[in-house]
C-alpha cells in the first residue's frame, strides 16, 4: 500500500482517499460478501467499512498499518450499521465519503 497516498488521506485529501478506496474497494466487497452471502448487503457493509476508515483515518498512528485496519473494519461490522463503533462514529464531523468513492470503491462516473 502505499503509505504517502494514506498519509495525504489522513490529512484530509479526498483524493489520496478515492485512490485508496479504488485500490482496495473490489477485496473489501470480497470480505463482506464472504460473510453476509448477499451482494446488496455487502455493498453496503462495503460503504460503512470506507466510512469509518475515512472516519479513523486521522487516528492512525502508522500509514504502513492502513491494510491491516481496513481487514479489521470490515470483519468487525458483519451487519450493516450494526457495528457500535460504526454507531458511534455517526456523529463524527466527517459524516460521508468523498463524493467520488462509490460502495465498491470504483470512482462515480
Amino acid at each position: 500500500m502505499d503509505t504517502d497516498l494514506v498519509t495525504r488521506a489522513q490529512g484530509g485529501d479526498e483524493g489520496a482517499f478515492v485512490s485508496l478506496a479504488v485500490a482496495v474497494g473490489d477485496r473489501l466487497h470480497a470480505v463482506a460478501h464472504r460473510i453476509l452471502r448477499d451482494t446488496d448487503l455487502a455493498e453496503d457493509a462495503t460503504q460503512q467499512a470506507l466510512l469509518a476508515i475515512w472516519q479513523d483515518l486521522p487516528q492512525l498512528r502508522d500509514p504502513a498499518r492502513f491494510e491491516w485496519k481496513l481487514r479489521s473494519t470490515v470483519r468487525a461490522s458483519p451487519l450493516p450499521g450494526m457495528s457500535p463503533s460504526l454507531k458511534q462514529s455517526s456523529s463524527r464531523s466527517k459524516s460521508k465519503l468523498p463524493d467520488r468513492v462509490s460502495t465498491r470503491g470504483r470512482r462515480r462516473v
